[in-house]
């Protein structure tokens, strides 16, 4: 399987190709050959996302494996499975002009970005934090807020998961 960096530096060249990348019973087109998927095979719904390891938004499409003999693919398009695996099937299309690129680059902003859904609890460790101070120095909502302190996993955390936990700390402790 290739790496998201990987899949990425493939996706630069916008090639009037379609490249689909196996991952589990899924196939997923990222980028250019997700643009050109929902514009000449079939219009799924995209998902654009930040991706941390590589440090940029990301566009894909995904389907069940089970779907790809299904497709209603274009007038002389030409697919091409990997033969020493399953891992990746290219569909060489005809039909993009060089225009393209271009309204690649609008269809890419124009699709929703998907936040962070997951609750900033999955993020806490689930060791029991040891009390900082006795019972009477704090009262229970401060105590509240310095546990999930403790017990917060700062370095598997990314930026805007660490920003919306400092903004839930700061409503415990205006809520008081």
């Amino acid at each position: 399987m290739s790496s998201i960096t990987d899949i990425l530096a493939m996706e630069k060249a916008q090639v009037a190709r379609i490249i689909l990348h196996r991952e589990g019973i899924f196939y997923k087109a990222y980028e250019y050959s997700a643009y050109l998927f929902v514009h000449y095979v079939r219009d799924y719904k995209p998902k654009r996302k930040y991706v941390k390891v590589a440090g940029q938004e990301v566009v894909s499409i995904g389907f069940p494996t089970s779907v790809l003999d299904s497709l209603p693919l274009p007038p002389n398009a030409k697919v091409h499975k990997k033969e020493d695996s399953k891992e990746r099937v290219v569909i060489e299309l005809n039909e993009p002009t060089e225009t393209e690129p271009e309204l690649f680059a609008k269809w890419k902003n124009s699709v929703t970005l998907t936040t962070i859904t997951k609750s900033i609890n999955s993020k806490v460790n689930t060791l029991e934090a040891t009390p900082l101070v006795e019972q009477g120095a704090f009262n229970q909502n401060e105590r509240a807020v310095l546990d999930k302190l403790l017990k917060f996993s700062l370095e598997s955390a990314t930026p805007i998961e660490c920003m919306l936990f400092l903004t839930e700390l700061r409503k415990m402790m205006t809520n008081a």
